[in-house]
């Protein structure tokens, strides 16, 4: 049996929103196979201020990390990170230090960031940071091949392509009425980077078609506030923050949406909010970053908008308003595509497969 112990933010969906958290709570829950992973909390929680205890955690790290390893006998440490100047800075001293001084095999599995399909400049602290990572780590995982292709042009060097995925068992199987009032949703991570401010921009713009859809937000984070107010400014909108949800909660939400809204700007990988809500029957709209081409055909299974490009937007959500007979297959495909091809089983026998080899 391989050990491997795990890094992401906590594990409880109250604490935290994030993707990472979510495909480690999910490959721990559904793992089959002898190879044993075990959670290492690297993060701060939703809410957190950087203040003298977050200090303190962070110095903490290095002494949790090596006491985890000994005391677990652990084989194998698997850096989930994504390439944000934040977290390159703390994963670059966590991903040395076990290479170099635990001496144990490192897995480096990239989600998003800016610094994924941007790359520092040549020579700048960050690039030889990312750089010192990839070089620590057996094997690098990444989510598609565009993402291989684009870290081996950056940076130099090879690994496999990993997509995302979800349980199969999350797959809705009764088809949503279209013909009803539309439920936008917004569930995830409220952040700039995720075009939060040009859906609020198109959803003013739409003054004239308020009374054929509502718009719902699930989730936190730091711009929760700012977004809110920006939508309470808008007279007419009919609009719901619900907090964050999980689990039943999560699903039925889901299950009474009609339109998944994610048109970020940059920064994501393969965002597991989305892959839940195509599997749930939700047509995404969301823009071309890194690897959600991947997931998202235009016109077939979802909808792709410009990046930044709120008119864009707009126009995209009036083409769903007003030409509905479209939207029940469109949805069928989006369901269709998760089921054969994002399904975790798949995905840990993969994963399995490669930790064991290393």
């Amino acid at each position: 049996m391989v050990k491997i112990l795990i890094t992401a933010p906590s594990l409880n969906e109250r604490e935290n929103v994030s993707g990472i958290s979510t495909i480690v709570r999910t490959i721990i829950n559904n793992n089959k196979s002898a190879n044993q992973f075990i959670h290492f909390r690297v993060g701060k929680k939703d809410g957190e201020k950087k203040g003298f205890k977050w200090v303190l955690n962070q110095l903490a790290l290095i002494p949790r990390l090596t006491a985890a390893v000994i005391s677990k006998k652990i084989n194998i440490v698997y850096f989930n990170t994504d390439l944000t100047k934040p977290s390159i800075i703390r994963d670059y001293f966590l991903v040395t230090f076990a290479k170099y001084v635990l001496r144990r095999k490192i897995v480096l599995h990239i989600h998003g960031g800016h610094f994924l399909m941007t790359p520092p400049p040549e020579g700048s602290v960050f690039m030889k940071m990312i750089r010192g990572m990839f070089k620590c780590a057996q094997l690098c995982i990444v989510l598609s091949e565009i993402e291989l292709k684009t870290i081996q042009k950056n940076y130099g060097v090879d690994g496999i392509s990993l997509p995302n995925a979800i349980e199969l068992k999350e797959i809705l199987d009764s088809e949503k009425n279209f013909d009803e009032k539309l439920k936008l949703v917004f569930l995830g991570r409220v952040v700039n980077s995720k075009g939060i401010y040009q859906i609020a921009e198109a959803l003013e713009a739409l003054k004239d078609s308020y009374k054929d859809f509502d718009f719902h937000i699930y989730g936190s984070g730091p711009e929760l506030d700012r977004f809110l107010n920006k939508l309470k400014s808008v007279d007419g909108l009919k609009y719901s923050y619900n907090g964050v949800v999980k689990g039943d909660e999560k699903w039925k939400a889901l299950d009474q949406a009609h339109v998944f809204l994610l048109p970020s700007l940059y920064g994501e990988g393969m965002p597991i909010a989305m892959l839940e809500a195509m599997g749930r029957g939700c047509i995404p709209v969301v823009s071309d970053d890194a690897s959600i081409s991947t997931v998202v055909e235009n016109n077939v299974n979802g909808y792709i908008v410009k990046k930044g490009d709120s008119q864009s937007l707009k126009e995209t959500i009036q083409q769903l308003l007003f030409n509905r007979s479209l939207l029940p297959q469109m949805s069928k495909v989006a369901r269709s595509t998760i089921s054969q091809k994002f399904d975790i089983d798949n995905y840990l026998l993969k994963l399995n497969k490669y930790c064991s080899a290393l």
